[in-house]
Parts: C-alpha cells; sequence; structure tokens
C-alpha cells in the first residue's frame, strides 16, 4: 500500500472518519490521504487524533493497514484495561484514551 499524497485540511461538509467511523464536523481539521494499493486508488479521511493514535499505537501485523474493525477493537480493549465506559462511542473513547496520556 502506497500513499499518494497526504494532508491536512478543514471539512467544507460532514465526512465519517474512515478510523473511527465518527463524525467528521464542518470546520474541524481532518487529514485525507489518497492511498494506491493492487491498481486500486482512494480516499482516507480521519480525525487528526485517530490518526496520530493509529500511528502511534496501533500495530500493522499483516501490512495491509490498518482498518476500521482493527482500529475499533484495538480501541475497545485499550479502554476496558483502562477501565473506561465502552459504551461511549470509539471517537470519544480515543480522546479519553489521549487525554489519560497527556
Amino acid at each position: 500500500m502506497d500513499t499518494i499524497s497526504d494532508k491536512r485540511i478543514t471539512a467544507r461538509k460532514p465526512h465519517v472518519c474512515d478510523y473511527c467511523g465518527g463524525q467528521i464536523e464542518v470546520g474541524e481539521e481532518y487529514d485525507l490521504a489518497k492511498v494506491a494499493d493492487s491498481g486500486r486508488v482512494w480516499t482516507w479521511k480521519s480525525h487528526i487524533i485517530c490518526g496520530l493514535f493509529a500511528a502511534n499505537h496501533i500495530e500493522d501485523d499483516v501490512g495491509d493497514g490498518i482498518d476500521q474493525d482493527v482500529f475499533c477493537d484495538a480501541i475497545d480493549g485499550i479502554a476496558r484495561i483502562k477501565g473506561l465506559d465502552t459504551e461511549l462511542d470509539t471517537y470519544e473513547l480515543v480522546k479519553k484514551i489521549m487525554e489519560a496520556k497527556g
């Protein structure tokens, strides 16, 4: 998998984070990457904090990248270990986990 471009932009309309599945709100900065693999090209949108968390705390064991299922499972597991309310949505859990690290 190759990243063709990667930039931080401000949302002009709502988007969905490809890591956590949460909404990226209008006016919110987010990361936008164009990715290619096996002749396919697609865009990957993510909350800044979700991208940072994925890059620094989740290992890509297979080499195919970290998809939403892997990301959400990892966040849920970490939240359980830390005793956080796993009924929160994944984006809220990411923020709470990152706040605790701060």
